[in-house]
């Protein structure tokens, strides 16, 4: 499935800006996992916060189509 990302960026001392990326994702894919793939295989500069990937410790807590949810937590096909 192809799903579009549209991530909210921002520089230091910079207006925030949207940035989108498209990638060929399994439904059973995590928001985290989704991440993680354009960090590796698009966008170096990409930076988030996450650590456990187990849903315990809540350090990818983020917005996701507005409303706060764990990105490791999260399915694309959710």
């Amino acid at each position: 499935m192809k799903v579009q990302f549209k991530i909210l960026r921002q520089k230091f001392n910079k207006t925030p800006h949207s940035q989108t990326y498209s990638l060929d994702v399994k439904l059973n894919a995590t928001i985290l996992d989704c991440l993680n793939r354009i960090k590796w295989e698009k966008d170096g500069t990409l930076a988030f916060r996450k650590n456990c990937r187990n849903t315990i410790c809540g350090s990818c807590n983020m917005k996701i189509n507005g409303r706060s949810a764990l990105a490791c937590k999260e399915n694309v096909g959710s």
